[in-house]
């Protein structure tokens, strides 16, 4: 019992700080620097060609996500898997939409579903390492909080005072405790392992981002970013390849449960 206080309790203070130190800095506006991406190629006859198609993989494993989940429906985890796979089918049609010519405007398509996908997956992780109960009061309200960030950081770049600080908050905060949810609280290895997985997989997703154009220049034509929107599809096939591995394992420990649980070894 104390080791799980410790546990919470961790996570409640660095969550505190994190928020905390957010408000208290000031308005981040959005540099437009950012749009200018390495990829100026005509594929396919679209501009920006390699960062708009590179983003149906997202798409496609989105589908096939969203048709997992509503044909196996695995008992207390399905919902937050279904907005998690909602959400990257969505991101793969609004950043395709952004990269055709990006800007603030088209930009905001492309984070409303990210936040969606990003709270979809964290109350998944929630609702495995930590309680089901936890993970379905926190669903509907993170996803809540994630759609009005980014519709408030719109907000203000049209007021022409833009403020990127909540949505950094709804990026910065799971990117920082999912870590601590799968190495500090108790689980069997291989599903650890599957969300360890995830977590590599979109870091090295966000380096090749930060390095789109030396990578251009590395690769003499595919970029960083081009090479993020491949890398961001390998945590939904993961996840899916999670859900066929462990379906039977996970509706046994999570069917008739009335208390949280988590999905510690036996």
């Amino acid at each position: 019992m104390k080791t799980k206080v410790l546990r919470n309790g961790t996570l409640c203070v660095i969550t505190l700080i994190s928020v905390c130190i957010v408000l208290l800095h000031k308005p981040i506006a959005q540099s437009t620097a950012y749009h200018q991406f390495a990829d100026k190629s005509l594929w396919m006859g679209l501009p920006h060609g390699a960062n708009v198609w590179s983003n149906f993989p997202l798409i496609a494993l989105g589908l096939a996500g969203i048709w997992q989940q509503v044909k196996t429906r695995i008992h207390f985890i399905w919902k937050p898997a279904l907005v998690f796979f909602t959400g990257i089918m969505l991101t793969g049609f609004g950043s395709a939409l952004y990269h055709l010519d990006p800007d603030n405007s088209r930009l905001v398509w492309d984070r409303l579903p990210m936040t969606i996908s990003f709270m979809g997956f964290f109350t998944l992780l929630c609702a495995v390492f930590i309680s089901y109960r936890l993970s379905e009061w926190l669903l509907w309200p993170l996803c809540t909080a994630g759609v009005l960030a980014v519709l408030y950081w719109y907000r203000t770049e049209q007021m022409g005072s833009g403020d990127l600080r909540y949505y950094a908050l709804i990026q910065f905060i799971p990117m920082l405790l999912t870590p601590l949810i799968v190495f500090g609280y108790p689980g069997h290895k291989f599903v650890k392992w599957y969300f360890a997985c995830c977590v590599l997989v979109y870091l090295l997703a966000k380096l090749c981002e930060y390095y789109d154009r030396e990578i251009y220049i590395l690769l003499d034509g595919c970029s960083g970013h081009t090479l993020k929107h491949f890398l961001s599809a390998l945590v939904p096939a993961i996840l899916l390849l999670f859900f066929r591995r462990w379906r039977k394992f996970l509706s046994a420990r999570f069917e008739g449960i009335k208390y949280g649980n988590n999905l510690r070894d036996e």
